[in-house]
């Protein structure tokens, strides 16, 4: 939980398209938040039932500094590959250090996983539509009220 002053933190996970989700982390995260994420996203993904699926994520205002939290989602992240996901494509806005943090989280590339991160969603979105994800810049405009909104 936030002490009184604090930002919000916490991320929404959503079913975009047939085969993409798209998930927003905001704030400064602790264990708590980590370990409610990844229940969450765990349960999303079961409704793939196996098949071949990717994420886009919006980073652009996710803090992931605490040793465990990042911890976590490594471990989070290697157990998505191992359950279909084949691509994750992020966006940072212009952060180049959030860029640099998820790539250290992210499971390496292989024969079956790709991940990348760009500064703007829409070369995001082009990255997963050239993967074969049937994902578009419109359907992720949907997810929000307006752009930059996140609780």
């Amino acid at each position: 939980m936030n002490q009184e002053g604090e930002k919000p933190s916490g991320w929404r996970i959503s079913i975009v398209s047939e085969d993409v989700i798209f998930i927003v982390g905001y704030g400064e995260w602790k264990e708590e938040d980590a370990r409610g994420f990844c229940g969450e996203y765990r349960s999303v993904i079961e409704s793939f039932g196996g098949k071949p699926w990717a994420v886009v994520g919006d980073a652009t205002e996710w803090g992931f500094n605490d040793a465990t939290v990042q911890s976590l989602l490594r471990t989070h992240d290697r157990w998505i590959v191992e359950n279909g996901c084949r691509a994750a494509c992020f966006y940072t806005g212009d952060g180049a250090l959030n860029r640099l943090m998820l790539y250290r989280l992210a499971e390496p590339d292989s024969d079956i996983y790709r991940f990348r991160v760009y500064p703007h969603r829409a070369r995001a979105v082009e990255a997963l539509e050239a993967g074969g994800f049937s994902v578009t810049d419109k359907q992720l405009g949907s997810f929000f009220r307006g752009e930059g909104t996140r609780i």
